[in-house]
């Protein structure tokens, strides 16, 4: 026998077997309080689980999560760097050429007398 520990009443967090090498002789009784084993369902060794599966109370059986929504994913134009529907993200020609432009500004500031 194995017991499995259930969270959010039918979620397989970890799943603790009946004996325990590490434990000889010690019974899970011994080894778990009576908390944790209170949220746990004991079932046969040759009962496929895993952690994450959902326990169907009802059945007394397990199932795989089903599988997550697809996402679309941001696809990224490895010639410009742009995302479809977003800002493109300013390049080094572009950061190097805004600086350029401020320091010219800042130098025509000062030239005329301003301070910058």
């Amino acid at each position: 026998m194995k017991y499995v520990y259930l969270v959010d009443g039918n979620v397989v967090h970890e799943i603790q077997p009946g004996r325990s090498k590490d434990f000889p002789g010690v019974s899970i009784k011994d080894r778990f309080s009576a908390e944790y084993l209170a949220r746990c369902v004991e079932v046969k060794d040759s009962v496929e689980v895993e952690s994450g599966w959902i326990y169907d109370g009802e059945t007394g059986k397990f199932s795989a999560p089903p599988a997550p929504e697809p996402v679309e994913a941001d696809i990224v134009n490895p010639e410009t760097l742009e995302t479809p529907g977003k800002t493109p993200l300013p390049t080094v020609a572009d950061n190097l050429m805004r600086m350029a432009i401020e320091q010219e500004y800042s130098i025509a500031l000062l030239t005329i007398g301003m301070e910058v």
